[in-house]
């Protein structure tokens, strides 16, 4: 889910996912690309809810030339 809102999803658009036998589920929002030097970069916000209970985290990942995407730390 994180790397198809990283690469393909509109600024803003939710990937949802779940798995309903862990009774897990969560949704990933990426922000507007931006450049940091030769990369593309994305803020993203990943929403995970389990038991009835809602964490969000935040973060920062740049993609790579080989397509993939690593979070900054």
């Amino acid at each position: 889910a994180e790397y198809r809102a990283l690469e393909y999803t509109p600024a803003g658009d939710g990937v949802e996912w779940a798995s309903a036998s862990a009774g897990v589920g969560g949704e990933v929002t990426a922000a507007q690309p931006y450049r940091v030097g030769s990369q593309d970069c994305r803020q993203y916000t990943h929403s995970v809810s389990s038991g009835g209970v809602k964490q969000t985290a935040r973060g920062t990942a740049c993609r790579n030339p080989d397509g993939s995407w690593t979070p900054l730390t």
